[in-house]
């Protein structure tokens, strides 16, 4: 009995003393014909301790970063994204877009994305016909414009400090929308302001966040 005692310490010892599998970083390559996009690096992040469980799909959230972002710094999960997506286990991917409108996916952005989601699943059990959506700034656009490109493939998408929209659709009737916005930025917030109204004429469920004094 004593010797069980003292295996169980040691084991809980280690237990406190080894750390958890860090989130491991990586990213795919994947080719494209628009000038400026050759060859896209579409960066993910894993959870933390990930452990697949058999016959199981794990969610992921794209998260498109400011401007002609390389994707690398937001698939880290800044600003509370990396605890957030450790806790439910979620994968976190951010493309490397830059120029040729990447924010229309239809062009040839769309198509990127989800080869680039295709080569990740050979990898990882992750479910990509239920994304998570979220931008900022620049990459704001593609999180609004994305879902409504194919919003069956959409669960949620939150855009901030917008200024491109789509146009409010009944098709994005069941996808549910967080639109936020600093009150000190003025242009943006109007036109997200507009466009949370237009949307709630026709039903679609939108949320809509303000804060003040905040760009």
């Amino acid at each position: 009995m004593q010797v069980k005692i003292e295996k169980f310490l040691i084991l809980f010892l280690l237990g406190l003393v080894l750390p958890l599998q860090a989130a491991e970083l990586g990213y795919v390559t994947v080719k494209t014909q628009a000038p400026s996009n050759k060859e896209v690096k579409v960066h993910y992040r894993v959870p933390e301790d990930f452990k697949a469980e058999p016959g199981q799909l794990y969610r992921v959230l794209v998260l498109f970063g400011g401007r002609n972002s390389t994707g690398e710094a937001p698939a880290k999960g800044g600003m509370g994204f990396a605890e957030w997506a450790d806790e439910l286990q979620v994968f976190i991917v951010s493309p490397g877009f830059k120029d040729d409108d990447y924010w229309y996916p239809e062009k040839w952005s769309g198509k990127a994305l989800f080869q680039a989601l295709k080569e990740i699943k050979k990898k990882y059990p992750i479910c990509d016909d239920a994304l998570l959506f979220y931008g900022y700034s620049g990459g704001s656009q593609c999180a609004n414009l994305f879902p409504s490109w194919k919003p069956e493939l959409c669960c949620a998408w939150v855009s901030h400090a917008c200024g491109v929209w789509h146009k409010p659709s009944k098709k994005m009737k069941n996808i549910p929308g967080l639109v936020t916005c600093g009150e000190a930025d003025a242009g943006r917030y109007i036109l997200s302001q507009n466009f949370v109204i237009e949307s709630r004429k026709k039903g679609i469920n939108i949320l809509w966040k303000s804060f003040p004094n905040s760009p």
